[in-house]
């Protein structure tokens, strides 16, 4: 292992094992949700050797976010032609914060080398064996050489700590009181005299120990929640489906409107219907989306359909409607939105058109195929109110006298 930071040829061999990985895929060839798996899987797990001892620079960090954002986006390693949905800091933040939970390199990397600094706190002798480890942590933490001495700021008096802490004499005002502040703070901490000795504790876990994932959640929390993280992120759902949900609750998809606003020099009418194409008219409002829902929605028990997307994300939240038309609306919903989408792509890329009643045959019947791919209570709970529901009903009716949906 080589002392100190690595030259940018040296860094270059790794550029190049990123890369030589994504010879072997064929990204175009993947869905969007099999991209995300094989990016947090390998891409985002070949650099975690390298960030356990050394700081990667903000160049090399660069470059690897860039091969990242073109392998989920769709594109080779070294370009791709278009503008991402969204900024890749949103890609890289927590699902919680309305992200896709992509490692964040630099943050990863300032956590996993904080682990370092926790080993050399919690054992001095470390410290005591190899002395120049002494120089570098006085380098990354400015303090005195009696690293974890308070002698000089105070004394013992009665078996009590009385502090008396240096000070620099206060030249202002604004100095004597923060003087003051702080020597108040110091007087509500009583030391008295202990028979075990001091250790640090790591307030972020409950076993008081550091660790890396504690850090990291810390650093990347936003501190924001997005409302619907746990309908967007339901285990039921495709990783696919979940993926277009999640671009479709952030207003995110590529619909006209969005392409026209970027610079796209054409007409922004719906591919369905003569009207400006928005998530919200191309999903709810418009007259083939009306002919989508009206078979279905008597089915799941919802009584209108709402005219927005985030109304219709709210169903799930509304504590007036039954859990079992929630948890099947939770489904159908994106289920459904997904089918369109793709039947919206295969009208203007592929020239092939799907009628209203194709449309709903396929998607009711993706969804009695997820829930019977396996044999789990959710699954299988899922299917018995798929069942239940009448949805299965609406596959016999769309049948033609052929046997063609």
């Amino acid at each position: 292992m080589k002392r100190g930071s690595l030259s940018r040829s040296e860094w270059q061999s790794f550029l190049d094992t990123l890369n030589s990985k994504l010879a072997l895929w064929k990204s175009k060839l993947l869905s969007v949700g099999g991209r995300l798996v094989l990016l947090k899987s390998v891409l985002s797990s070949i650099p975690l050797y390298y960030m356990s001892f050394f700081k990667l620079p903000s160049w090399l960090i660069k470059n690897i976010d860039k091969i990242r954002r073109n392998f989920l986006s769709g594109g080779s390693s070294s370009s791709f032609k278009g503008k991402p949905p969204v900024k890749w800091e949103i890609a890289c933040s927590p699902k919680v914060c309305g992200g896709l939970g992509v490692l964040n390199l630099q943050l990863f990397n300032i956590s996993i080398l904080s682990k370092w600094l926790w080993k050399f706190f919690d054992n001095i002798q470390i410290l005591e064996r190899y002395p120049f480890l002494l120089s570098t942590l006085l380098r990354l933490c400015p303090i005195e050489s009696g690293i974890f001495s308070i002698a000089s700021q105070g004394r013992v008096q009665g078996g009590r700590w009385i502090w008396k802490p240096i000070i620099r004499r206060p030249k202002n005002d604004q100095d004597r009181d923060q003087v003051q502040a702080l020597l108040s703070l110091l007087g509500e901490c009583n030391l008295s005299p202990s028979p075990t000795a001091d250790s640090p504790s790591w307030s972020l876990s409950t076993s008081n120990q550091f660790s890396v994932k504690s850090l990291y959640s810390m650093l990347a929390d936003g501190g924001l929640r997005f409302q619907y993280n746990s309908l967007i992120w339901n285990k039921l759902l495709l990783s696919k489906v979940q993926i277009i949900f999640w671009l479709l609750s952030l207003h995110r998809l590529k619909t006209k409107d969005r392409l026209v606003s970027q610079g796209w020099l054409a007409n922004s009418s719906c591919t369905f219907w003569n009207e400006e194409e928005t998530h919200d008219h191309l999903f709810l409002q418009c007259s083939h989306a009306q002919q989508l829902w009206s078979p279905v929605l008597h089915k799941i028990g919802i009584g209108y359909l709402p005219p927005s997307i985030n109304q219709c994300l709210a169903i799930c939240s509304d504590m007036s409607i039954q859990p079992s038309v929630c948890l099947l609306w939770g489904i159908c919903f994106p289920t459904m939105c997904w089918v369109t989408w793709t039947a919206r792509n295969n009208r203007i890329f592929s020239n092939q058109t799907l009628t209203p009643q194709q449309i709903i045959y396929k998607a009711i019947k993706f969804l009695i195929l997820w829930s019977s791919a396996s044999s789990s209570k959710k699954l299988t709970k899922m299917k018995h109110i798929i069942l239940s529901s009448g949805l299965p009903d609406i596959l016999e009716s769309s049948v033609d006298s052929n046997g063609i949906p």
